[in-house]
Parts: C-alpha cells; structure tokens; sequence
C-alpha cells in the first residue's frame, strides 16, 4: 500500500533567520529538564495502537552558528551529509514507549509572546514506530521532528513528524513526511530539572 506524502515548501532565509535571531542565547545554552507526554495517533496510522508514551531530556541548546553550518551542510551536500554530521551532536536525549532512548541532536529554544517556551527538537535516527508504516524506508527518511509549545509551567503540547526528509530545492526547503499527518503530543509535562553548578 503507498501512502502520500506530505510536503511543505520553507524559505531556507527565513528558517535560518527564525531559527537563529529569535532563539535563546547564541551560546550552547545549558537547560537539564526533563519531560513525558503521550503521542497520540489521531489519524490511526498504527495498526492497533493508538497512543505510547514519550520521555526527552534537554541537556543543552543549539547554537546558533551550528544552525548556520547545519543548514550549509544541508544545502551543499545535501541530507545524507547532515544525517552524518546530525550523529556527532548530543543535546539531549527521547525515548519512545519503552524502547532505548536516542540522542536528540537539535534543540532550539524560543520565547512565546503570550509567555512560556517554543521547543524545536530534532533527531537523526528513526524510531520503531517508523518501521510499522507499510514498506517504509527509514534510510530515505531519516529525520524525527518535534515542535513543544510550553506555558510559564512547562505544560503544554505539540507535534511530531515521523519519518521526515529535509532537502533543499533551490532556496527552498523542503520538509517531507511519508504520507503521515504529524502525531499529537500530549500533555507534555515537566518532570525534573537538573541542578546548575555553583
């Protein structure tokens, strides 16, 4: 059985500018919080399953030259050299259900006007989940996309893309799904926070 993709169109000026000016310090910026939520599959993708559990820890953030080389690396080499580059960076780390938990290679941070935190994560490696799509190439789709939004008490909710690809055409960013409505995340909840050096 095939299934449509889902592909949306960026500007690769405007993601790395977003990505950039508005995010939380320049600097690899220490968070050390932990968080649980649920990933809720509404459009039933899963045969028989409806809902697991997800657990992430945010250790660091991303900083922002490493967003720019991230995205040149994208660009001029294309997804292939980024997944390569996306295995050497540890910011955190997601665990999926009761699986082994992966490191999370991109953390972006952002402040919300109406007050909490925006969280970006990304990690290179494909999760089980993945893998019960009808004949999926998780080699083609290499990249797992999370997008928190957070109140003034780390509560929230957000999205995940399963499965996705990132490549550039022309000055376009194109962020492919496979055939997948991004699952929901809820309710992502704080759960402990790592105590800073003095």
């Amino acid at each position: 059985k095939s299934m449509r993709r889902n592909t949306r169109h960026i500007s690769a000026m405007l993601v790395v500018a977003c990505l950039v000016s508005t995010a939380m310090g320049a600097a690899a910026q220490e968070i050390g919080q932990t968080f649980q939520a649920r990933i809720i599959d509404t459009k039933n993708a899963l045969p028989d399953r409806t809902s697991t559990n997800l657990r992430f820890g945010l250790d660091s953030v991303t900083p922002d030259e490493e967003v720019v080389e991230l995205a040149r690396v994208l660009a001029e080499q294309g997804p292939r050299a980024l997944t390569s580059r996306l295995e050497k960076l540890d910011r955190g780390w997601i665990q999926f259900g009761a699986r082994s938990s992966y490191p999370l290679s991109f953390v972006r941070v952002f402040e919300r006007e109406e007050g909490g935190r925006l969280l970006r994560l990304m990690t290179h490696r494909p999760i089980g989940m993945a893998e019960a799509f009808s004949n999926f190439r998780t080699t083609d789709y290499p990249f797992t996309i999370l997008e928190i939004q957070l109140d003034e008490n780390d509560r929230g909710e957000g999205r995940m893309m399963v499965g996705a690809k990132l490549e550039f055409e022309g000055t376009q960013l194109e962020v492919t799904s496979y055939g997948l409505e991004p699952f929901q995340v809820v309710p992502v909840m704080e759960t402990g926070k790592k105590k800073k050096k003095t």
